[in-house]
């Protein structure tokens, strides 16, 4: 287990899916895989953190598609959107 393993598990802890749709698109490793994917890509630790909320606002709209959320937040960083002003 790692920092986003970690992280994953206090999200859903603190906030457990409760429809059987949020519980698909929460599938096991889905947030710690799009947190690791922003590291991967060039984002720093902190950075990724403050995209978090909107991690979390695209799973619950779009699902476990992880490279797809990670490539609208790249987009959106590489367009000078902030977490604050996305809109996907």
């Amino acid at each position: 287990m790692d920092v986003y393993d970690g992280i994953e598990a206090e999200v859903l802890k603190a906030a457990p899916p409760s429809t059987k749709a949020a519980k698909a698109a929460f599938a096991p490793g889905t947030v710690a895989g799009v947190l690791r994917g922003l590291v991967g890509g060039g984002m720093g630790f902190l950075d990724v953190l403050k995209w978090l909320p909107v991690v979390l606002q695209l799973i619950a709209t779009v699902g476990p598609l992880v490279q797809d959320i990670i490539k609208q937040i790249q987009d959106a960083i590489n367009g000078g959107q902030t977490p604050e002003t996305f809109v996907p």
